[in-house]
């Protein structure tokens, strides 16, 4: 008799501590599930409601991202059709990139069998300062670009419309379309000139229809 209420003791202690294992494991696991939860709000909070152009930044010397140059060769065949809408007159800069506003520009391209540049941008994006203070100041850049492309310039505070249907999230974000202002691919971020050089080549010549970016980069 008394082993038996030693062996029934024993029995409901590894009873307890079982049922307060499982009753542990079930808290620690509602706990790391409101957590993952938690951070996946936030994560969704954050990209809503902030810039990409403050972790993007595609040049030779910055942190890179998996949607950089040679990405273009992904998306180069997507063929989508452009949006449009009514956009506001954009003022030339002489000596500069000839940029024209939406509807215009890609008139002029269509009619001149041209590959459209769309840059889209906003007062208050640092990053779109600084291409518009460095990367479209360089003359090689400029020449080339006036030469070759129609460069469009956005508002996408202003022309949001035209932003949203090509899905802009962050600033600044080129597209580069072809002369029927079908899609060919965009970039986010910043890209300084000596880079920006390269992909509009890349793209004028149509090499992306039969190498991927970095064997022509290499073959420069």
């Amino acid at each position: 008799m008394k082993e038996y209420r030693i062996m029934k003791g024993f029995s409901i202690i590894r009873k307890s501590v079982l049922q307060k294992s499982v009753l542990q494991k079930s808290v620690l696991q509602k706990i790391a599930i409101g957590m993952i939860l938690g951070l996946m709000v936030i994560s969704l909070f954050i990209f809503l409601n902030f810039p990409v152009h403050s972790v993007l930044e595609v040049s030779a010397g910055a942190a890179g991202t998996d949607v950089s140059a040679g990405a273009i060769v992904s998306s180069a065949s997507s063929g989508l059709s452009a949006g449009t809408s009514n956009a506001s007159a954009v003022p030339a800069v002489s000596g500069g990139i000839e940029w024209k506003d939406y509807d215009k520009g890609v008139g002029i391209a269509k009619d001149h069998n041209k590959k459209v540049f769309l840059y889209f941008h906003a007062d208050w994006c640092g990053y779109c300062r600084k291409m518009d203070a460095s990367t479209f100041k360089d003359k090689a850049l400029i020449d080339y670009m006036n030469a070759n492309f129609i460069a469009i310039r956005v508002n996408s505070d202003v022309e949001k419309k035209i932003a949203e249907s090509y899905g802009v999230r962050g600033l600044p974000t080129c597209w580069f379309l072809k002369s029927n202002s079908d899609k060919l691919s965009s970039m986010p971020g910043y890209i300084d000139a000596e880079k920006l050089l390269v992909i509009l080549k890349y793209v004028h010549t149509e090499s992306y229809e039969k190498m991927s970016f970095n064997d022509f980069e290499k073959s420069l």
